[in-house]
């Protein structure tokens, strides 16, 4: 498994998306990838594996919350630890799928991040 936990990365956003984009070309089974703020809003466009069909048609992302999905409720109890779903069918390719997701508590001035 590949992180993006460091510090510097998650308050970058042109490096996070840099480093986001090559995971997904080094990992093209990995349906979708993006990062989300504490209270589970995406901070940025996803990036889609080549898999996902209609990517064009889809809304970019950035700024959708996401607090209610499954996997940011068990990140945000979990310490820093990651964790993974059940398998649940996916609203990208309507395939069985699982998410993997780690909360990174970083505090700036302005932001938090998990």
């Amino acid at each position: 498994m590949t992180s993006i936990s460091d510090d510097r990365l998650m308050l970058n956003p042109s490096a996070q998306t840099e480093t986001i984009t090559r995971l997904s070309k080094n990992y093209p089974f990995v349906e979708l990838i993006y990062s989300l703020d504490s209270d589970g809003v995406q901070l940025m466009d996803t990036v889609y594996s080549p898999y996902v069909s209609n990517r064009k048609y889809r809304e970019p992302g950035k700024g959708r919350d996401r607090s209610h999905r499954p996997y940011v409720v068990t990140a945000r109890n979990s310490s820093d630890k990651v964790i993974v779903t059940e398998p649940y069918l996916s609203s990208a390719t309507h395939q069985l799928v699982i998410s993997s997701a780690q909360a990174f508590p970083i505090t700036t001035a302005t932001t938090k991040v998990i």
